[in-house]
């Protein structure tokens, strides 16, 4: 399988990748996934300075009052979720037109929350990931 051709993307689908429009989420799901990808992003590469686009989505996406809360609590899970884990999480560029089209597995488990939530933190404590991503 590989991904849509997009200019600079040369990137290869691995095998557990599922493109965005199959994987059954809603509008507000793949908002989030859109401002998590720009956390991670700024995780990933710190000089890339991602974390301004969040305060953009966030606002495209549900309004200057409710974006910013959204923001936050998005960020604060997903420091929960990072506090629990002991590898690196693995996600999709949110620049590239071609890769920002499918979901890598971490991706797709982050959507499914308690039973996931424990995949994704590698079997370690997840009370705190989980109470953050229920206040989100």
């Amino acid at each position: 399988m590989t991904a849509q051709k997009a200019r600079n993307c040369s990137r290869q689908l691995g095998q557990r990748e599922i493109h965005l429009n199959s994987a059954g989420l809603d509008q507000t799901e793949v908002a989030l996934l859109e401002i998590a990808r720009f956390y991670l992003q700024t995780y990933a590469v710190a000089a890339s300075h991602t974390w301004i686009l969040v305060l953009k989505a966030a606002e495209k996406h549900f309004g200057i009052e409710v974006g910013a809360r959204v923001g936050v609590r998005l960020l604060l899970a997903l420091q929960e979720m990072r506090f629990a884990r002991r590898s690196v999480f693995s996600f999709n560029s949110p620049k590239c037109v071609g890769c920002s089209k499918y979901l890598i597995e971490h991706e797709r488990r982050l959507g499914l929350a308690q039973a996931e939530m424990m995949l994704l933190c590698e079997g370690h404590d997840t009370s705190a990931a989980l109470s953050a991503f229920t206040e989100l």
